[in-house]
């Protein structure tokens, strides 16, 4: 069977950049959930991303993820249990003088099952970059699953800068875009 993609939502950062993207109201009569999301962070260097689901962040307790991320060859791994949200490592180019203006990084994250009675999966991939070969040149390229431990219906959606210092922002033109999916 061939799956349906319907565009559920839309959301463009401002000029004046964002700590949160949130997706609200999200309809239960699909089968998964895809969200797609090109960012900039407004930070020096590169910045994490976090995402929440339902509001929820009781510290310690709801969210487990594994990444693996490389860096031009050098691999790097990390589990993370019991955390306020699935952290997305360095998938959102910074804004510095050695960054390029226009390099955004992409990423695609996968929620299978978000309106079921059981724990919801998350599955994604990321690359980002700095566009920047003169000086360090950053490329990072990513994967990761993570478990929400909650039987609730995903119903709200976040998208958070990672780190809560005021220059931790996602940047103008960003932009996030959700998805249900439905088998056909």
């Amino acid at each position: 069977m061939a799956n349906t993609y319907v565009k559920l939502g839309s959301i463009t950062v401002g000029p004046e950049g964002t700590t949160s993207m949130q997706f609200t109201n999200i309809p239960q009569n699909f089968t998964d959930l895809v969200v797609k999301i090109s960012a900039r962070g407004m930070s020096y260097w590169l910045n994490d991303m976090r995402i929440r689901f339902n509001n929820s962040n009781t510290a310690g307790t709801e969210y487990d993820s594994r990444w693996i991320v490389n860096n031009y060859g050098s691999v790097a791994s990390n589990n993370y249990l019991n955390t306020m949200g699935i952290n997305l490592y360095y998938p959102v180019p910074g804004q510095s003088y050695i960054m390029s203006e226009s390099t955004f990084g992409n990423f695609e994250l996968y929620i299978s099952n978000y309106s079921g009675n059981t724990y919801k999966t998350l599955s994604g991939d990321w690359t980002g970059e700095n566009g920047n070969s003169s000086y360090w040149n950053y490329m990072y390229q990513g994967v990761i699953a993570g478990t929400w431990k909650n039987t609730a219906a995903i119903t709200s959606i976040n998208l958070d800068a990672a780190i809560a210092w005021p220059s931790f922002r996602t940047s103008v033109f960003s932009t996030a875009t959700l998805y249900g999916i439905s088998s056909s």
